[in-house]
């Protein structure tokens, strides 16, 4: 990687410190989670009752699970009400609890068919919506290459 011999100059504005109590912060978490719980429960509602779940069971023997929808409920409203898309914040629990490395990922029993087939229908499901589940196809690409070059070899 090669970096520039300078970078540019830039300001740095002063801004007035802010404080938050804890009870006030938690009361901004409490008020996302109430404010978008119809439209998370829509979204964990629709990614769980498709062909993914059945997938998911069948070949990686994985389950979605009641701690994962509580961790849903919690975190997707969170992330939308500091900006971001609802599929995103999807996508990263998807990649973090669901795909994780051991779970579904660097698997030696998994084969390149099956993570192929995964990525279509995680694919499938996302056609629809705003965003594209990049955390989750780059963790499933990583993985189906890793095991592609092991069977060339």
């Amino acid at each position: 990687m090669t970096l520039p011999r300078q970078d540019d100059g830039f300001q740095v504005t002063e801004l007035r410190r802010a404080a938050f109590s804890f009870e006030s912060l938690m009361q901004r978490f409490e008020d996302a989670i109430t404010q978008n719980a119809a439209e998370v429960k829509d979204l964990i509602e629709e990614i769980t009752s498709g062909e993914l779940t059945n997938l998911l069971k069948n070949r990686f023997d994985r389950g979605w699970g009641n701690r994962f929808e509580r961790q849903a409920l919690r975190f997707v409203p969170v992330f939308m009400a500091a900006g971001g898309k609802k599929e995103d914040a999807l996508d990263h629990l998807l990649a973090t609890r669901i795909l994780r490395r051991g779970s579904v990922t660097q698997r030696y029993d998994i084969k390149v068919k099956d993570l192929a087939t995964l990525e279509q229908s995680i694919e499938n499901v996302w056609k629809g919506w705003k965003s594209v589940p990049r955390r989750s196809r780059e963790l499933l690409s990583e993985d189906r290459q890793r095991k592609e070059r092991e069977q060339g070899a």
